[in-house]
């Protein structure tokens, strides 16, 4: 290895894994898990349609914007991950560039955000807490580099920074638009952002932007929904709610399995139905789920909310 700092992070890697055992090695895999991209695709959901409707807006937005920049970075710095140069550093599996670390950086985003949001101490100590621990998890399991996690965590405070410093600002100037402008760009940006970057993961995570927007647009304008209420209607929700979300992301993938799309020519329009299948899970997510729970009286008003 010719480069001395990925040379004497394989060398953190070695000396940190001289503790490592079953129990260490499974509690660290689980607490890497925490990290893991599906984990916050399944909480942004839950927080948007059972705890608190901004808290759910904001990390979406947050959590979606940020992954697109990290995907951005991996693809830049194409950085390898450190059991390609020692193998038995591998404790675990993971895909793609190294730098920066998704997990630290998402974990930082994710968990400082709600921290911020709702001021307590405590939650602070656990935000905390989490954030170094998943880093941590990345080196103990040897899938990243130190400085990825570094890196990783120096991002995710970056973007707390620029969210608690312009975040205000720039909600009041979005709900200020006019309701066509909102809906032009909630199609427009993303789009633009994805054929910037046509991969893959960045295709799905715009898309899914794309439609989270386009719901919240469309969510001030059309709907009332609070995400309060009894535990009961809370649960109810989440199980309809991700249902939905569970056939609109399997019944295109069956059906492009099954041969159908080739026999009825549909082949060359499937990047295409890929996008708009996750602007679908985007748009549910923030307009169609809410909509389905007032009409299936699971939900409240914002103004019966207040006055209960």
């Amino acid at each position: 290895m010719s480069n001395p700092v990925l040379q004497g992070g394989v060398d953190i890697i070695i000396a940190v894994q001289q503790i490592h055992g079953p129990i260490l090695d499974a509690f660290f895999r689980a607490i890497t898990s925490l990290g893991d991209a599906t984990v916050y695709v399944i909480a942004l959901p839950f927080f948007f349609w059972c705890v608190d409707v901004g808290l759910g807006a904001h990390a979406g937005l947050l959590f979606l914007s940020t992954s697109y920049v990290a995907n951005g970075l991996k693809d830049l710095f194409r950085q390898p991950r450190p059991y390609h140069f020692d193998f038995s550093v591998k404790l675990d599996d993971a895909s793609g560039y190294g730098l920066p670390s998704f997990h630290t950086m998402e974990a930082t985003i994710m968990w400082g955000m709600f921290a911020m949001w709702y001021k307590k101490k405590w939650l602070w100590v656990v935000a905390l807490a989490m954030m170094a621990l998943i880093g941590f998890s990345r080196i103990y399991l040897g899938v990243h580099f130190p400085t990825d996690v570094l890196a990783g965590f120096i991002l995710g405070v970056l973007a707390l920074w620029l969210y608690a410093s312009g975040g205000a600002a720039l909600e009041k100037w979005l709900k200020e638009l006019d309701f066509h402008w909102q809906v032009i760009l909630s199609l427009i940006v993303p789009a633009v952002l994805a054929i910037s970057h046509p991969t893959s993961d960045v295709i799905l995570i715009m898309s899914v932007l794309s439609g989270f927007c386009l719901g919240l647009a469309l969510l001030n304008r059309y709907v009332s929904f609070s995400a309060g209420g009894p535990v009961w209607q809370k649960a109810l929700r989440f199980a309809a709610g991700d249902i939905v979300v569970a056939v609109l992301y399997v019944v295109p993938r069956i059906f492009a399995g099954s041969g159908l799309a080739g026999r009825m020519n549909l082949a060359a329009f499937s990047d295409p139905l890929h996008y708009m299948n996750y602007v679908a899970i985007g748009l549910w997510i923030t307009f169609g789920g809410p909509w389905m729970f007032r009409k299936l009286g699971l939900a409240s008003g914002l103004e019966e909310a207040a006055n209960a």
